[in-house]
């Protein structure tokens, strides 16, 4: 028979299920299920409903949420109720209830409208135990950023690395386009480093870059970017507009290496060389920018000459 002569499936006439059998197969479901009149008061509740907040049918056909629960909580069962009344709309919430044990789970609830035959409101919802579902969401969340913050973030400082540099970059480019407001980028890069790990061991140099990092950041401002690139490189993204202000924050850096580090009873003493590039003075790209902090950076690393900025004119030097 093909699909199209298929008679429907029709009921018997005889069949009937009573209030009973309904009841009986509403208690095998382990939703939550519970009807209310116009007046908010209970008229059925399953068995799992029952289980779940630890009073049987008996007590709660014909009472309201305010005669079991919360002030809090009754009035917030009885906004929603009403809502869905007022509406006529079916509508679905999530919350967190805490049941007479003292299990806190996290409940989804469906809520619709239905006319008896005499013509008289009633709310039927079904609420599901969604706990663990939102839990294994939130576990696969929480993998998910832990996988891209350890992508993204350097191992040994945690700052972020050089896969975040590519999206700074460009958001503060996509923020000059809008605003007009420049920004410079700062090539650091440590004097003698190699040596300093050739003389103390590589442990000591780890913990020299870390403390490195962490001067840096301290000397630059929260809404500065700083990042390892690898090595003992670093870049920081600075938004400023003068020459004045510019120069400021790299004094700061510098400022904070005067002092000797002790590590392990070990004292070093550290200098930094700065290449400074503008945007958009310096290179319209990514590229260009780098290369040219990064050539200035050397210049300065040889010259030892203080690195001139004017905004709105190529990068020079001048002596100290």
């Amino acid at each position: 028979m093909s699909p199209d002569n298929r008679k429907p499936f029709i009921l018997e006439e005889n069949f009937k299920l009573d209030v009973t059998s309904l009841t009986q197969v509403l208690d095998t479901i382990p939703d939550l299920i519970f009807i209310k009149d116009r007046q908010h008061r209970f008229l059925f509740i399953n068995k799992s409903l029952e289980n779940f907040f630890g009073f049987s049918s008996e007590q709660m056909i014909g009472k309201t949420d305010h005669d079991f629960f919360s002030q809090e909580q009754a009035n917030i069962s009885w906004d929603s109720d009403e809502k869905v009344f007022l509406e006529k709309k079916s509508s679905v919430s999530e919350e967190k209830l805490t049941n007479f044990k003292g299990k806190t789970s996290i409940l989804e609830t469906k809520k619709n409208i239905f006319e008896t035959t005499n013509g008289e409101m009633i709310l039927v919802g079904i609420t599901r135990d969604i706990t663990e579902l939102r839990n294994a969401q939130s576990s696969l969340e929480n993998s998910n950023k832990s996988l891209f913050d350890k992508a993204h973030a350097d191992s040994l400082t945690g700052l972020p690395n050089r896969r975040c540099l590519d999206g700074y970059m460009r958001s503060a480019m996509t923020e000059y386009e809008e605003t007009k407001a420049p920004f410079a980028i700062l090539f650091i890069d440590l004097d003698k480093f190699k040596a300093i790990n050739d003389t103390f061991g590589h442990s000591i140099g780890d913990e020299l870059l870390i403390i490195v990092s962490q001067r840096i950041k301290q000397a630059i401002r929260k809404d500065d970017y700083l990042v390892r690139i690898g090595g003992d490189e670093f870049i920081v993204i600075i938004k400023v507009s003068t020459e004045k202000s510019l120069l400021r924050i790299v004094n700061s850096i510098k400022e904070t290496f005067t002092h000797t580090i002790v590590i392990k009873e070990n004292h070093i003493n550290i200098d930094i060389s700065i290449g400074i590039a503008t945007y958009p003075q310096n290179g319209s790209t990514m590229e260009e920018l780098l290369n040219n902090a990064d050539k200035n950076m050397y210049i300065h690393k040889q010259s030892r000459q203080q690195q001139q900025i004017n905004f709105g004119q190529s990068t020079r030097y001048k002596s100290h």
